[in-house]
């Protein structure tokens, strides 16, 4: 996207990394504040389009080289996952070299939110 280019060329690499950093945080917190009641999903959802759209940038930053390493370690944790979970039946083109789920395939769960304190 040529916007995200943009914003590279404007606030630096560094910043954009700093950034990326704030967001993956602040994600955090809405997880954290969802678990426990005290946040709507619609929270979750906008902090999770935040870290996305930061992390692309992270990918533009650091070039090429990075897409090929992601989609090997996605592949290992995957294969981890599999032993550590014991579900090989899991239909693997369900899980695309990228990381994306197809929704249709894939189980869904869905995390309930609890009031109280965890």
């Amino acid at each position: 996207m040529k916007i995200l280019d943009a914003a590279i060329a404007r606030y630096g690499e560094r910043n954009q990394i700093d950034q990326a950093i704030e967001e993956l945080n602040e994600l955090a917190v809405a997880l954290s504040h969802y678990r426990r009641g005290r946040a709507p999903l619609e929270e979750v959802a906008e902090e999770i389009a935040d870290v996305e759209i930061c992390l692309e940038q992270i990918r533009r930053i650091c070039g090429p080289e990075l897409g090929p390493m992601i989609e090997a370690a996605w592949s290992d944790k995957i294969r981890r996952l599999e032993v550590t979970v014991g579900d090989t039946d899991f239909p693997r083109q369900a899980v695309s070299a990228v990381g994306a789920i197809d929704a249709d395939r894939a189980p869904r769960r869905r995390y309930p939110g609890r009031t109280g304190h965890d």
